[in-house]
């Protein structure tokens, strides 16, 4: 591919990207896109790097994931520095990529990768520490969903409607978050369900 294809290629990855974060889509059009990378409108030009509006939706969508990069290395195994270190990693990247998320779920009615990616991280985690007898049993794929879920709100808000979180924000929102977790999955609460009196 020669300079100027790519930097064609590139210019309508970068403009597609800022397009359909902030119109959408649908309400984008293809003129439009070549117009903003300095392209001819009209012209094709955008059919000789991508086979369709659809395709370049695609690139646009695996390059800012692969920008927001893949999560850290395996979960220590401590139940509250995993779950710190999970979400602190998750909402980084989350942060990383504001547009993936406002077109993610408008246009494509579907999660981020990176987010179902995370869920499975952390499901996994969870069924091992369930079998360790560091946390209590559950429905991990659930409890993962829910807990991942309750990142991703904060970080959908702040991509529809930016925010100016502090670090000090950021460190009282993780404290919550891994308080919370702890206190869904602590392992006592089985043996006070099974301590506590019958209802009547």
């Amino acid at each position: 591919m020669s300079a100027s294809a790519a930097g064609g290629r590139e210019a309508l990855l970068r403009e597609a990207r800022r397009l359909f974060a902030e119109r959408g889509y649908a309400a984008t059009s293809v003129a439009e896109i070549q117009a903003a990378a300095g392209l001819a409108p009209g012209s094709g030009a955008l059919y000789k790097h991508f086979a369709s509006k659809q395709a370049l939706l695609e690139a646009v969508l695996a390059e800012a994931a692969q920008a927001a990069g893949s999560a850290k290395g395996a979960l220590p195994k401590d139940a509250a520095t995993a779950l710190r270190s999970f979400a602190a990693d998750l909402l980084t990247r989350l942060d990383a990529a504001p547009d993936l998320l406002r077109i993610e779920l408008r246009d494509r009615q579907a999660a981020p990768e990176l987010l179902t990616a995370a869920e499975r991280t952390l499901a996994a985690w969870l069924a091992q520490a369930v079998l360790d007898g560091r946390v209590r049993d559950h429905d991990c794929d659930a409890m993962a969903h829910l807990l991942a879920a309750a990142l991703l709100h904060g970080a959908v808000l702040d991509a529809l409607a930016p925010t100016h979180r502090t670090n000090r924000d950021r460190e009282r929102l993780l404290d919550a978050w891994v308080d919370l977790a702890l206190t869904a999955l602590d392992p006592r609460r089985d043996l006070l369900d099974d301590l506590a009196p019958p209802a009547y």
